[in-house]
């Protein structure tokens, strides 16, 4: 095997696939490490996936011009992110070392992935002076991509780690219960290899694997016992993953910068919706938008009144207004609250929220979740 150099006109990106739990770390501060599900469930799931494969044949052959074809109709325009200065306000790194230098290069990176975003969306994104604007939106796409892996690569943890830990407080919890009866002191107990592949099922090659990372992040302390590791829990350790984060969730960037929007969520394909967090049952202020928000409420509520069987219907129905006699609520906050409870009523008792006005053509609906 000889070392091959290949030189590409930048900005590239890299994928590259290692066995180890950590790699050097300066390899470790220019990415973002995505961990492999290891579990015996997810080896079954592959297993019965390849089995399906070859029970259907041979798949076509993936055809990759309609991608190049995107790629090519890409504008070469610059990327601006005006919010990056809130999102930078808002990481959670009260808990990061304070050394951590990698985070200089992190956050440029996931930056970028915002700006990849808006630049797919371009033809639906705002240009300023010759410059695409990212939207909210974009950022949304690009925290469900990206917060996970980031933080976990921040943090230098993986879900593991995480569980090699919990095993390493479990089982030494019941040898040192196990310990006092014998009137051991407690400070001579510790966790081996060996008990914590008994624990978690794995191969010892995989407990060493993932001991490395754990003390790496804090999780575990590990002291040399003669050939043997010698690992003890550290105390107020978290080992949980929602312990570890960093970007700010969609809706606290929403309600930070006081908009709001709708994305589609890349890994689950359901419409997500960002808006203020206002009173469920009031409108905002007098509008002529806000006259459009009423009409359609009140149609909503006709439409679902009809579907009722006719002894379900209530008294005194009445049909919607056309829109030329529709003017802006002019009702007091307690009228426009009533209104509002019963349209939320009729569309299945559950409350709804209205998103904050922004520009938009006349002809779009109002965006609401129920």
């Amino acid at each position: 095997m000889a070392a091959r150099e290949i030189v590409r006109p930048g900005p590239t990106g890299l994928i590259t696939t290692l066995t180890k739990g950590l790699t050097k770390e300066d390899n470790e501060t220019r990415t973002f490490s995505l961990y492999m599900d290891d579990s015996k469930g997810h080896t079954l799931r592959v297993v019965q996936a390849l089995a399906e494969r070859e029970a259907r044949g041979a798949l076509p052959e993936v055809d990759p011009t309609p991608w190049h074809a995107l790629y090519e109709l890409l504008p070469q325009k610059e990327v601006v992110v005006p919010y990056a200065p809130a999102i930078a306000r808002l990481l959670e790194a009260q808990d990061l070392p304070e050394d951590l230098t990698r985070l200089r290069r992190d956050f440029g990176r996931f930056l970028t992935l915002v700006k990849v975003v808006a630049l797919l969306h371009h033809a639906r994104r705002e240009e300023r002076e010759g410059r695409l604007v990212a939207a909210l939106e974009d950022y949304a796409l690009a925290y469900h991509l990206a917060a996970r892996p980031m933080a976990r690569s921040v943090h230098t943890v993986s879900p593991q780690a995480l569980a090699l830990a919990v095993a390493v407080r479990e089982v030494h919890e019941a040898k040192v219960e196990e310990a006092a009866g014998k009137n051991i002191p407690e400070g001579s107990v510790a966790v081996y290899v060996k008990d914590l592949a008994r624990h978690l099922r794995w191969a010892k090659r995989t407990v060493q694997k993932w001991v490395d990372q754990a003390e790496a992040a804090g999780l575990v302390d590990v002291q040399r016992d003669g050939n043997r590791l010698a690992i003890r829990p550290v105390e107020g350790a978290p080992l949980e993953e929602a312990a570890f984060r960093l970007l700010p969730e969609p809706e606290r960037l929403a309600r930070e910068l006081g908009e709001g929007g709708s994305y589609v969520h890349p890994l689950t394909g359901e419409t997500c919706v960002l808006f203020l967090p206002q009173t469920a049952c009031a409108f905002p202020s007098k509008t002529e938008e806000n006259a459009l928000q009423y009409e359609e409420n009140q149609r909503a509520r006709h439409a679902h009144d009809r579907a009722r069987p006719p002894e379900e219907r209530p008294s005194g129905e009445e049909k919607p207004r056309a829109r030329s006699e529709v003017a802006s609520p002019s009702q007091g906050p307690e009228e426009r609250a009533r209104a509002l409870a019963e349209v939320a009523q009729g569309l299945g008792g559950r409350v709804f929220r209205i998103t904050a006005p922004r520009p938009r053509p006349a002809e779009d609906e109002v965006e609401v979740e129920l």
